[in-house]
């Protein structure tokens, strides 16, 4: 994919959380099934990077649950991360910061921290080009410790009859075909005001191909979440090598 078509798309998704932050969040107010059982699964004491980390809601989660350490979560939208308000806890030291996965330098910024796991809730299926996302697992591996654990989660909105119908053509934000990859594709937005957010589709097989890439291996995928417990693909890689970032 071409870096001025990732650059649009990345502004496509840029532009709808800029206008329709609160809308989004507030159909997000309960986690997902499938983080819950993240949540269940994480030890007493965690330095934890959250990428993609939205309304803050699975910091809130760890708060609750007397969690200990430290969480950092970072998005690329400001208008999310004012979206995030989180109770006083005297255990989790919990940090919000702005931070854009398709800017090159991005882990760079974050060299400097030690964190004992990373997650990223629904947000590599939102990064346009393969190479790309590629690019930014391996910024999460330089962040790990070998033998530490990445945990991701993809939505499966193609199990959806109801989000299938919100398929869009490419040249409503002036693309084609031809400018994208396989399984990208365009979703409308119908709550309080129109927009656009580019998704892409993962399947198992794809995902699982890619964590070698980045140095990781796949140790566990599940699917969960919305009503036929389908929409969301969980995969938990370990650091298994060190690569280029």
């Amino acid at each position: 994919m071409k870096q001025e078509t990732i650059q649009l798309l990345n502004d496509v998704n840029l532009d709808f959380y800029a206008r329709l932050a609160p809308s989004f969040s507030a159909t997000r107010q309960r986690l997902q099934n499938g983080v819950m059982r993240i949540a269940d699964e994480l030890p007493a004491k965690i330095d934890l990077l959250d990428v993609g980390c939205g309304n803050g809601n699975f910091a809130t989660e760890l708060v609750k649950r007397g969690l200990k350490g430290a969480y950092l979560g970072i998005d690329f939208s400001a208008a999310l991360i004012e979206e995030a308000v989180v109770g006083d806890s005297e255990q989790l030291q919990v940090r919000f910061d702005c931070v854009d996965l398709v800017n090159a330098e991005w882990h760079k910024e974050l060299a400097r921290q030690s964190f004992d796991q990373i997650t990223s809730f629904a947000v590599f299926h939102h990064i346009p080009g393969e190479a790309n996302r590629v690019r930014i697992y391996r910024g999460i591996n330089s962040l790990l410790p070998l033998g530490s654990v990445f945990i991701q989660s993809n939505w499966q909105f193609l199990n959806s009859e109801r989000l299938v119908k919100r398929i869009q053509t490419w040249d409503a934000v002036g693309l084609s075909e031809d400018d994208v990859e396989p399984n990208d594709y365009l979703l409308d937005w119908r709550r309080d005001g129109s927009a656009f957010r580019f998704v892409h589709h993962y399947d198992v097989d794809e995902l699982k191909a890619l964590a070698p890439m980045a140095g990781f291996e796949v140790q566990d995928v599940f699917f969960s979440d919305g009503q036929g417990g389908n929409l969301g693909m969980y995969q938990i890689w370990q650091k298994v090598a060190e690569v280029a970032g």
